[in-house]
């Protein structure tokens, strides 16, 4: 298995930085994070 293409990294990112900025609740973040991970996958 190789690691993340490029694109998803950037949507990764993209996805972070939005929740960053909105203040979400950092458990909130990870189910995001863990979502956008099992969606490239």
């Amino acid at each position: 298995m190789d690691m993340m293409n490029p694109i998803i990294l950037i949507e990764f990112r993209e996805c972070y930085l939005q929740i960053k900025k909105s203040n979400n609740d950092e458990s909130e973040a990870k189910l995001v994070v863990l979502d956008v991970l099992g969606g490239s996958m």
